[in-house]
């Protein structure tokens, strides 16, 4: 049996080549896998995401072998009860900060998750206030895929928290526009390579500020077709300051002029929310399909 977090499109390429595993359980890449898939001669399941489900496997076997799998997709729903041994260490270890996670620090009018490849409100209303508190031409993150949903209306600090609960500090760069072209080319490779073992299984960077038009199914370094900071096409000689949260956001090999700031995430983000109101997301996207 293979535990593996190397995600669905690498577990079937390494199954396809390696041979003696009988049960694989996949992670990385979060799908929901109503039917067990065939490898080969390996049976593969991944369960989701978020603890929404529960994958179950019974195996019957006769002489070391096995006879007959059954696998189940379970969501977990308010009919599942509560383990009430767990229910009270959690309780015990958020007790000293529960009153101030549950203050509400605004609220927004539209649903935020990271449920799209290409783009996520989430993302957006992060970069949103990584732009308003720089005043940087772009603002960069990682296609980051964790966190549950946060539904219109109020936020609690508890929930900016789970947005990126490290809390980061916000850092700043100053990228050429080749840099960054080269940068955004590089991720959508890592996203999007024919081969699964040069993917990186995550979403695609996240960027606000900025318009790019590309073709995903071009060959590496040939997907951007057009690229947009603001209402001007990108100038490759030309510098551009930006922002961004951790080294995913803008890895130090393209800038030699890297600043963390004494902000972080998370006050940033309670900061835009207190002084601009209600978020709503900028009409304009950031990544279009062509």
């Amino acid at each position: 049996m293979l535990l593996s977090h190397l995600g669905f499109p690498q577990d079937t390429k390494l199954l396809s080549e390696v041979e003696g595993i009988d049960i694989c359980l996949s992670g990385h890449t979060h799908n929901r896998l109503e039917t067990s898939v065939q490898i080969g001669k390996t049976t593969l399941i991944q369960s989701g995401s978020q603890g929404s489900f529960i994958g179950k496997l019974e195996l019957s076997i006769e002489d070391g072998k096995i006879k007959h799998i059954d696998h189940q997709l379970i969501p977990v729903t308010e009919d599942i009860p509560e383990d009430p041994g767990i229910k009270e260490k959690v309780a015990a270890a958020l007790s000293p900060y529960r009153d101030a996670l549950e203050t509400v620090v605004g609220t927004t009018e539209i649903d935020l998750h990271r449920g799209w490849n290409v783009t996520a409100p989430m993302d957006d209303f992060l970069l949103a206030a990584l732009l308003y508190h720089t005043g940087s031409d772009v603002a960069f993150s990682n296609g980051w895929r964790y966190d549950a949903p946060i539904l219109k209306g109020d936020i609690t600090l508890r929930q900016l928290y789970n947005i990126i609960p490290m809390n980061p500090p916000i850092s700043t760069a100053e990228l050429t526009g080749k840099e960054m072209l080269d940068m955004l080319e590089e991720n959508m490779e890592n996203t999007y390579a024919g081969d699964p073992f040069h993917q990186m299984g995550g979403y695609l960077k996240r960027a606000a500020g900025l318009q790019v038009y590309f073709k995903f199914e071009n060959p590496k370094g040939l997907r951007i077709q057009t690229l947009f900071v603001g209402d001007h096409e990108i100038d490759p000689e030309k510098t551009y300051f930006v922002s961004y949260v951790t080294h995913q956001g803008v890895p130090k090999k393209y800038s030699k002029k890297h600043q963390h700031l004494d902000m972080k995430a998370v006050p940033a983000m309670q900061k835009l929310l207190q002084e601009k109101g209600p978020y709503k997301p900028d009409e304009k996207g950031n990544f279009y399909l062509i």
